[in-house]
């Protein structure tokens, strides 16, 4: 199956952002518990996606916007919690939880393994992804630099778009 050699494919690629994140165990109690809560739900739901996707539920646009929403709602749910300065210096470690997260989706997928309990946790996290989308204030976003909303979030759109277009060579490259 695809998704098992994309699978594959993501656990070499992955693993070393894992050992990064071991490596800085140290580091880990310095995170900001929601800032790790929005990691890892956004990263299941992007992984959701991708699953979506490879087995034609979503279309390649309405996952590219799941990608995209995800990277938009974890900005906006970081800087309702910490400065700018903690995010730069702890991003590696967050990044590393987003792609765990999505790891574990694609294995619950491959293993059949997916149930009704990791369901219920998409659904939590599907649900905890609207609130930074509907609760940041003016503030929030002024007080790391952002002066213009739209612009800001069509610069997450373009990166978020970066990150889906190389699942997508990854997934042409293992056919």
């Amino acid at each position: 199956m695809l998704l098992k050699t994309v699978l594959k494919f993501l656990v070499i690629l992955f693993s070393l952002q894992f050992t990064l994140l071991k490596a800085q165990e140290n580091n880990f109690l310095k995170l900001n518990p929601e800032i790790i809560a929005a990691a890892s739900c956004n990263g299941m739901i992007a992984g959701n996606s991708l699953v979506n996707y490879d087995s034609n539920i979503l279309t390649e646009e309405r996952a590219r916007i799941m990608v995209r929403t995800t990277f938009l709602s974890f900005f906006l749910t970081a800087i309702k919690h910490q400065d700018i300065d903690h995010l730069r210096k702890f991003q590696q470690e967050y990044d590393s939880i987003f792609q765990e997260e999505l790891q574990r989706i694609l294995t619950l997928v491959e293993t059949e393994s997916f149930d009704w309990d990791t369901q219920a946790e998409l659904d939590v996290c599907a649900a905890r992804i609207f609130e930074p989308l509907t609760s940041v204030s003016k503030t929030n976003l002024e007080e790391v630099g952002i002066d213009d909303y739209f612009e800001f979030s069509k610069l997450v759109k373009m990166e978020a778009d970066k990150i889906f277009d190389f699942y997508l060579k990854v997934l042409e490259a293992m056919n």
